[in-house]
């Protein structure tokens, strides 16, 4: 990667999912007074994953890759983030490598015979998975 195409420091936050935040329990507060969100960590949060793609290698083996079925909402927005401040390519690819983990990121950038269709199909499944943990909240949670 040259200078003039290098990201700045800043530009993949962070490669595991944390726990979620998750809005407590908080009483009505007295007539008049403002409503204030609360948040809190949910220690209930457990990643839950399924297989996305297979790839076979060239002694005939077959290995399933998997992907994060429950987002949490933080991660999709840091997608959204990586997109506004460096673009959309490159949220797809801090999106494929947070959603597939660092093992299955590598074997899809590793294999040498993934067509074009493919690598949008598994990117598209995971840009989706993302975006639903924004509009439908985290499964699992």
């Amino acid at each position: 990667m040259t200078a003039a195409n290098a990201l700045p420091a800043d530009a993949i936050v962070r490669r595991l999912p944390p726990p979620p935040a998750a809005v407590a329990a908080v009483p009505d507060p007295p007539a008049g007074t403002p409503q204030i969100l609360r948040f809190t960590e949910d220690d209930d949060w457990e990643e839950q994953r399924s297989v996305l793609f297979s790839i076979e290698d060239k002694a005939g083996k077959v290995t399933d890759w998997t992907v994060l079925d429950n987002p949490t909402p933080d991660m999709a927005l840091e997608y959204l983030d990586v997109c506004r401040r460096h673009g959309v390519l490159i949220g797809a690819s801090h999106a494929l490598e947070v959603m597939l983990g660092p093992e299955g990121h590598a074997a899809l950038r590793g294999h040498k015979k993934l067509k074009i269709r493919q690598l949008g199909d598994v990117t598209k499944a995971v840009t989706e998975k993302l975006i639903s943990a924004v509009a439908d909240g985290p499964k699992g949670a």
